[in-house]
């Protein structure tokens, strides 16, 4: 099951009472995926000018194993769930590298 990998970008709004939670939640998943070996980054931002938004960026390695195992598994919430999913080429990048 080797496809090619796939860079995640997710956006989340979340009220502003329930930050604390939700932060001690997602780090909690992060912490998951993490552990999972096809997953090469996880990075977890906060707007800096609105609280409630985060930006997630994620790499796994696999695109077929992202879709049919990671985004199944039972540590993600509900509201993890991809509401849309696009795929996009890459036509640059700097500095030059490669993914594996």
């Amino acid at each position: 099951m080797k496809g090619e990998s796939l860079h995640v970008k997710v956006v989340l709004r979340v009220k502003l009472e329930c930050r604390e939670a939700f932060e001690r939640e997602l780090m909690a998943v992060r912490e998951k995926c993490i552990a999972e070996k096809e997953c090469l980054l996880f990075d977890v931002e906060r707007r800096t000018d609105d609280p409630t938004v985060y930006l997630l960026a994620e790499i796994w390695s696999d695109t077929v194993y992202y879709e049919k195992v990671q985004l199944n598994r039972d540590y993600y919430p509900a509201y993890f769930a991809p509401r849309e999913m696009h795929y996009w080429t890459r036509l640059a990048t700097y500095p030059e590298r490669s993914c594996r």
